[in-house]
């Protein structure tokens, strides 16, 4: 997916205060994978914290990709 859309893979640094467009190419492009283990009392919770986490698009790509695995 970030490799065919270009803004999945943009941050924003900035440099003496200006900020600019970089586009990541390769692996950086691409988020990692992360598990989370959770259960059947937990789903809600779980998924309120990863709703609820931003982005510094200084740094972070505007995604992620997440694999909840309940039970």
């Amino acid at each position: 997916v970030a490799d065919r859309h270009e803004s999945l893979r943009t941050v924003f640094p900035d440099h003496d205060g200006v900020p600019y467009q970089r586009v990541l190419v390769g692996d950086e492009a691409r988020p990692p994978l992360t598990v989370t283990r959770t259960d059947d009392e937990r789903l809600t919770e779980t998924l309120a914290e990863e709703l609820g986490e931003g982005f510094d698009l200084r740094v972070d790509r505007p995604w992620r990709v997440r694999l909840l695995v309940v039970g």
